[in-house]
């Protein structure tokens, strides 16, 4: 029989990353202009991620709790640097939709 030091050198733990994690500044972008949550999951959708609205709000939630982003500015940038200094492209799906809503 393993001993728990042994098994914890032998068997890292599995964790699951959750799939909006590749688009969270932006989904933290679209949150902080008032974009609703249906509206969040259409923009996943269209990065070929497939999630319900309810996967959304908890992202959200976690994301609140965990506190190491800002849900008050516009940016939605982490408050700690990030290592590319926050400089991407911009996503042209997320700004045909900031074109529409200010129409």
């Amino acid at each position: 029989m393993k001993t728990l030091k042994e098994f914890k050198a032998n068997s890292p733990p599995k964790r699951r990353v959750s799939k909006l994690k590749t688009i969270q500044n932006e989904v933290l972008d679209l949150y902080n202009s008032d974009y609703q949550v249906e509206q969040i999951q259409e923009f996943a959708k269209s990065q070929n991620i497939n999630v319900s609205v309810s996967t959304v709000k908890r992202f959200l939630s976690k994301l609140k709790a965990s506190s190491k982003f800002s849900f008050t500015n516009s940016s939605a940038k982490p408050i700690e640097k990030s290592q590319d200094n926050g400089v991407k492209p911009p996503n042209p799906f997320l700004e045909k939709i900031k074109q529409q809503a200010q129409e």
